[in-house]
């Protein structure tokens, strides 16, 4: 080593050229580093979406999410098994264990899914894949007091158009209904013309289709064959024959049916500043950079402003770019704003020029990592430039202690280039040491398993690469560039009276006088009698250890291992019970939507400034969460859920945080009448519910009471709110069951089965493809023949030979209600109770752990056979 640094002090030009390597590399390759709010994580997770259209939770449950969970649990490298029930779907998200091969994992999961022989006939082919990453960018609001059809076109032209630009790979359109064909016969129209639902899906089946009839080999050239006949669209299908009768008239199915070229039957709608409106969502995937996805979208949406009609406005909003650009900008204010402090510091007590070298060693050593940090998938997010200002001054350390010493040698000798070679020599070992017991110290969060830690590994990663690169630096680069300038034995010349140099002389002298005095009338008398009462010095220090872990311990500090992180939006989320009447959600709704205007009015009259809101935009949702986090199962909508979201002005430009909105606005709402759950959101950015307890028990009503008796003990603390558990009651049930008269008829509980379902949901006749939407063609009741349990009874149940009989003769309806979801993890039925807290009055760990010295020994008592398990962010916590 002694040898390598002579050699470059003799050698500056070789110093130099590897100080522009640094320099010049890291240049060229910072603006090729996406930059994003957070690192891209593999989630490690595999997902299996299986549709099961028109089916309750209970039966996707056993038809479909046990013979998934039966198949796939032998799949090596499965670590955990969560399954959703839900109305007509079953979703499956597999946890894939720390070290095993994702794609391997799904590809063998696909196979024993694939093997599957007793799913439901009416079960949709399931769906089996490893789940990419992908996070919103913003959204464009497409706004307009216009029809529905017009709004989705225009937003489906905006997705293509920004489907085509650089840079944009993944595109959206959210609140818009899937197109449908309905056929609605009634059934009085069934009688009067004597058919039956069976009669018409097959004629519809068997008019409404193309057909390739091969090809004819002539002489010249080969002609294909087809056969033309899929209907598109309602009018079509209105041609199609049902019925032909002897004296060759014609039953068309216009003649029969009402059919209703439309969308399917949900409540799904969006207002945006109080006009209807339709979303397009762009992503970020992969290593795509946010703030070039804003860069395009907004170009894109300025320069086609002028193309849409008349009343149509298109607007940027949530645009996450923002405070990704705001976030990094405050930290690197901070980086700089401490290496300026270092400057400073350093050139009070050292020569102005030695303080130049050391403090530029430090951009040098950052410039250098940039170069190493694609090749371990290092972004420039929150967590590599917080990593970044964490080495900032470990950075600088090694430097000082080099050039000091350099300058120490340099005052004895007057000859640099020798005071650099043995100055830097001379600390050389303990130097290097120090740096590599600094990487040992970080070397473990490169191998912390799990989810998270992949991002302790990118934080440990950036900081080892900038103590490595600072090691040469200091070493090697700074040692010749100390060497340089015009010796003096015997001291240094001393520099001009006049000028900055001067001054800045003069001011350093008068500094040096002050410390020294300093030194020697208070800090060395000091030292002298702290000596003598060297014992009493020992206690003191470890009384103020004791007392320092007390304040952490006794809970005046908090701890929080995933800190909040406030976005520039806050949400209040409804969920009302699963088929309640849609009147009730939309009073709902209203009610957030009007206290929303009055906290907007509340805050602006206390804060806002230069008359400009706070608030710049509103969003009222009907049928659906907008802001519902990606990569989390398939999209939830129905008219039991509705949202108000606020976008906010950035933060540093209000005098109030987004959480204390949210507490107003929490206080304005109050309780909404036969809501099941009301959540305001105010987070960027969540590792999952602060409290989360997730409990088994071998029975459900079991399983009901001690969610029950969980909530109301997470009541009693202070700051802790929005406390709900995943056993929202579902939609009201009938289950129907086949009586004994049935028999001689020839009825058999699978004819019930069907002829229901063909009537109130709906058999689906066809799925075709129009354009780029897939579209069902659906065979039901009208609408107003499946609204009252009186249809039900008056519904006529065919026989096999063709006679028809009321349902209340052959059938009995018992009502009940059952869960709108059914949540199982590693084939056993779970509740999860979650909570948020206040993390100004307790923390999410202050909970957990007063709760398990508390509560949990007298729960487990009460409900023997119960396992309680925590998830959420204490989850990862481990």
């Amino acid at each position: 080593m002694k040898k390598i640094i002579d050699w470059f002090v003799h050698n500056s030009v070789a110093a130099n050229l590897l100080m522009m390597v640094f320099v010049v590399g890291g240049l060229l390759v910072a603006p090729t580093i996406p930059t994003k709010l957070f690192p891209d994580i593999d989630f490690l997770l595999v997902t299996i979406d299986v549709p099961y259209p028109g089916a309750s939770p209970i039966e996707v449950e056993e038809g479909v999410c046990i013979p998934i969970e039966e198949a796939i649990d032998s799949v090596i490298g499965i670590e955990r098994i969560r399954t959703t029930a839900r109305e007509g779907h079953c979703f499956v998200l597999v946890d894939v264990a720390f070290g095993a091969d994702g794609d391997v994992v799904a590809t063998n999961m696909r196979n024993k899914v694939d093997n599957i022989r007793n799913f439901p006939d009416e079960v949709e082919r399931p769906v089996v894949a490893k789940l990419d990453f992908h996070r919103s960018v913003m959204d464009i609001a497409v706004s307009g007091d216009m029809g529905e059809v017009v709004l989705k076109h225009l937003a489906e032209r905006v997705r293509d158009e920004m489907s085509e630009l650089d840079g944009v790979s993944k595109v959206d359109v959210l609140y818009t209904r899937d197109y449908e064909i309905s056929i609605e016969v009634s059934e009085e129209s069934l009688r009067r013309h004597a058919l039956s639902f069976d009669q018409v899906v097959r004629a519809v089946r068997r008019s409404s289709v193309d057909m390739p009839g091969g090809s004819i080999k002539a002489a010249g050239g080969e002609i294909l064959l087809r056969t033309k006949g899929q209907a598109r669209t309602g009018q079509a299908l209105e041609e199609i024959v049902v019925l032909s009768r002897k004296d060759g008239t014609r039953l068309t199915l216009g003649q029969v049916a009402e059919i209703n070229d439309g969308f399917e039957e949900v409540e799904l709608s969006a207002q945006f500043d109080g006009r209807p409106a339709v979303l397009v969502r762009a992503h970020r995937v992969g290593d795509e950079d946010a703030v070039d996805v804003s860069n395009v979208v907004r170009d894109y949406v300025k320069s086609a402003q002028g193309t849409f009609p008349e009343g149509v406005f298109v607007t940027i909003w949530r645009d996450s770019s923002i405070q990704l650009r705001n976030r990094l900008n405050m930290l690197l204010f901070s980086g700089a704003s401490g290496l300026a402090l270092v400057f400073v510091a350093l050139a009070l007590f050292l020569r102005f020029r030695l303080a130049i070298w050391v403090t530029l060693g430090v951009p040098i050593a950052l410039l250098g990592t940039f170069i190493v940090l694609p090749f371990f998938n290092v972004s420039l997010d929150q967590v590599s430039l917080f990593a970044f200002i964490l080495v900032l001054g470990i950075l600088v350390d090694d430097a000082i202690v080099v050039g000091e010493n350099v300058y120490s040698h340099e005052q004895r000798s007057g000859n640099r280039i020798r005071a650099a070679i043995e100055g830097t020599q001379e600390v050389a070992v303990p130097v290097i040491f120090g740096v590599l017991t600094t990487v040992a110290a970080f070397s473990p969060m490169i191998f912390i398993p799990g989810r998270m830690g992949q991002i302790f590994s990118f934080m440990g990663v950036t900081v080892i690469a900038c103590l490595f690169y600072s090691l040469i630096e200091s070493q090697l680069i700074l040692p010749s560039h100390l060497s340089h300038g015009h010796s003096k034995v015997g001291g240094e010349a001393k520099p001009p009276k006049t000028g900055v140099t001067g001054w800045w002389s003069r001011f350093q002298d008068r500094f040096a006088q002050g410390l020294q005095r300093f030194i020697a009338e208070k800090y060395r008398p000091f030292l002298r009698r702290a000596m003598v009462w060297r014992y009493s010095v020992v206690a003191v220090s470890v009384g103020l250890l004791i007392m320092t872990l007390g304040v952490v311990g006794g809970g005046y500090m908090k701890f929080s291992f995933f800190p909040a992180i406030e976005a520039d939006y806050v949400a209040a989320q409804l969920v009302m019970p699963q088929g309640i009447e849609i009147e009730r959600t939309r009073e709902g709704v209203a009610w957030l939507e009007k206290t929303g205007d009055l906290l907007a009015k509340e805050i602006d009259a206390e804060f806002a400034e230069d008359g400009e809101s706070l608030v710049r935009h509103r969003l009222v949702s009907l049928g659906h969460h907008a802001l519902r986090p990606d990569n989390r199962g398939p999209r939830v909508d129905g008219g039991h859920l509705g949202e108000v979201v606020l976008e906010l002005v950035p933060a540093e430009d209000r005098a109030i945080s987004t959480s204390e909105i949210a507490d107003r606005w929490r206080d304005m709402v109050g309780e909404i009448p036969g809501a099941s759950e009301l959540v305001f959101m105010s987070k960027v950015f969540s590792a999952g519910a602060p409290v989360d307890f997730q409990l088994r028990a071998p029975a459900n009503v079991l399983l009901d009471a001690v969610a029950e008796d969980v909530k109301e003990r997470l009541a009693s603390y202070p700051g802790v709110f929005d406390i709900a558990d995943s056993m929202e009651p579902g939609k009201r049930e009938i289950q129907l069951e086949l009586l004994a008269s049935a028999e001689p008829l020839g009825l058999t509980v699978v004819d019930l089965a069907r002829q229901v379902r063909q009537a109130f949901y709906g058999e689906e006749v066809q799925r075709i493809q129009r354009g780029r939407d897939d579209v069902k063609i659906m065979v039901r009741y009208p609408r107003d023949e499946r609204s009252s349990l009186d249809d039900l009874d008056n519904l006529r149940i065919r026989t096999a030979d063709g006679a028809e009989v009321p349902f209340w003769s052959v059938a009995r309806a018992k009502l009940g209600r059952g869960y709108s979801d059914i949540h199982r993890i590693d084939r056993q039925r779970v509740v999860n109770v979650t909570a948020d807290v206040n993390r100004s009055i307790i923390t999410s760990n202050e909970v957990l752990v007063d709760f398990r010295e508390k509560h949990l020994a007298e729960i487990m008592e009460t409900y023997p056979g119960l396992t309680l398990s925590v998830g959420g962010e204490q989850e990862d916590q481990g």
